[in-house]
């Protein structure tokens, strides 16, 4: 019966996941948000279910203090409505990275308040994270502060809103629900550093992969914008597996092609976007340093190995409550009719 009863549940969902691989032109939005077009249409021929973009692909990442003209800001932001629109009518899930501003507040200098985010649509509605008031699902928790990075300079990490609002990371750390193929499938969404941030090596103290597995994320996408280094590669995929701790979870890591200049560096971007398997092993990996859509399917898990463990147990001890009634109904029809007989 256990054996029965388990294989009469849905396993997992095959699901069709593109990354795109693109180069991002910094603060030029239109350039960008029109490769970002034909990937989507071209994901939409291929029946893909799960496109996954890019950090700050719409306005580019490396803008130095371009970041500090608010009107530039809200215009990369605006774009967000034309990438939504591009959802509708269809069962594509559409993953991109943006700025997130919020007029009613500042950042610690005064300067509009602005998030790294990371924004999912399906069918013309955002897949959003309700506990941010918004419509991004996530945003960046660890702002790198070294190096050619100087995120802290111009945005608000969600470290920081947590603290402000008095409550924990962790609650604002869940991932967004999402349908493929007629299933309910849980999408945990992070944003570079924060893979980095999850290895059991690095000094912060919060781990965001690991928080939104443990909160039921069934597949992650991280989307980046990481500059090359001889052997980056190697320790993402270490670092990659670790955070995922055999939690049986897909991950997705989406980076960007070609040169930035921040103004104080010019970096290089190899992409080698790479989708991995549920066991943290290489489903495929884009080509270094070239545009392009890396194609893979993945295999979710809808079924947690505990929650199996628990079931089968819960199942033999009902069966074991089976016998046992069987066996008190014969010995009463055994008893009866020997009643009868004696009569």
């Amino acid at each position: 019966m256990t054996a029965e009863v388990l294989a009469g549940v849905q396993e997992s969902v095959e699901m069709k996941v593109k990354v795109a691989q693109m180069e991002v032109v910094p603060g030029h939005p239109e350039k960008n948000v029109s490769a970002m077009f034909e990937f989507i249409a071209q994901a939409k021929a291929e029946n893909v279910d799960m496109i996954v973009f890019p950090e700050m692909c719409v306005s580019g990442y490396m803008l130095g203090d371009d970041w500090l003209d608010d009107a530039l800001v809200r215009d990369f932001e605006s774009y967000n409505q034309d990438l939504l629109d591009a959802t509708r009518d269809s069962d594509l899930i559409v993953c991109w990275g943006n700025v997130k501003t919020d007029a009613t507040r500042k950042n610690e200098d005064g300067s509009l308040r602005k998030y790294n985010a990371v924004f999912m649509a399906q069918d013309g509605q955002y897949l959003s994270n309700e506990d941010l008031k918004s419509e991004a699902a996530a945003y960046k928790v660890a702002l790198p502060n070294y190096g050619e990075f100087d995120d802290k300079r111009y945005f608000y990490s969600l470290a920081q809103l947590a603290q402000e609002e008095g409550r924990t990371l962790e609650s604002y750390l869940h991932p967004v629900e999402a349908t493929v193929q007629d299933t309910k499938l849980r999408i945990g969404a992070t944003i570079c550093e924060d893979m980095w941030a999850s290895s059991k090596d690095d000094d912060y103290a919060f781990k965001p992969v690991q928080t939104v597995v443990n909160r039921g994320a069934q597949i992650v996408a991280n989307v980046s914008c990481s500059p090359w280094k001889e052997g980056k590669n190697q320790k993402r995929h270490r670092v990659v597996q670790e955070s995922l701790g055999g939690a049986r979870v897909p991950f997705v890591y989406a980076n960007n092609v070609a040169v930035q200049n921040n103004g104080k560096n010019v970096l290089p971007f190899d992409g080698s976007s790479t989708v991995y398997n549920a066991d943290g092993s290489i489903q495929a990996q884009a080509r270094a340093f070239e545009s392009q859509g890396l194609l893979a399917t993945v295999s979710v898990p809808l079924r947690d190995r505990e929650q199996d463990t628990i079931l089968e147990s819960r199942l033999r001890r009902l069966a074991d409550k089976e016998k046992e009634m069987a066996q008190l109904m014969a010995d009463y029809r055994r008893l009866s009719g020997e009643a009868i007989m004696h009569d």
